[in-house]
């Protein structure tokens, strides 16, 4: 059995995409701002259950309670949280706390959606969001 040894090209091609990765790591951070003043919507099973502000909420519990099980989120530090729940499995309990725009934490068996909204930098909803050229 003979070993290869990494050609100049392999080398060239692991650099390309080790940058590639570390450009789109960090456009998603840039382009995805920390929540300042944004909200949490809950969906359950398909419908928006509530939406909670996230400056008026911080250090608040808030209880899901459907006939699928029960949940309880916790919103801190403009970020919100699964603290418990009914579900088997519990591996909402495990997720990272959400606290960019369009992150989500997902509760399959009690169909349960949490999800980060950032609110818009002017107090318009129609002022622009970019300019193109």
């Amino acid at each position: 059995m003979q070993i290869k040894i990494l050609r100049k090209t392999d080398i060239a091609l692991i650099i390309f995409f080790v940058v590639c990765a570390l450009a789109l790591i960090i456009f998603f951070f840039i382009a995805n701002p920390v929540a300042q003043g944004g909200s949490i919507a809950i969906t359950v099973d398909g419908s928006e259950y509530a939406v909670l502000d996230l400056n008026n909420n911080n250090g608040r519990v808030f209880e899901i309670i459907t006939a699928n099980g029960h949940n309880e989120i916790i919103i801190e530090n403009n970020s919100a949280r699964m603290q418990s729940a009914s579900c088997p499995d519990r591996l909402c309990l495990h997720q990272a706390p959400i606290t960019r725009s369009f992150m989500t934490i997902v509760c399959l068996p009690n169909r349960v959606v949490i999800e980060m909204r950032v609110a818009a930098s002017g107090n318009n909803p129609d002022d622009l969001d970019t300019i193109v050229r």
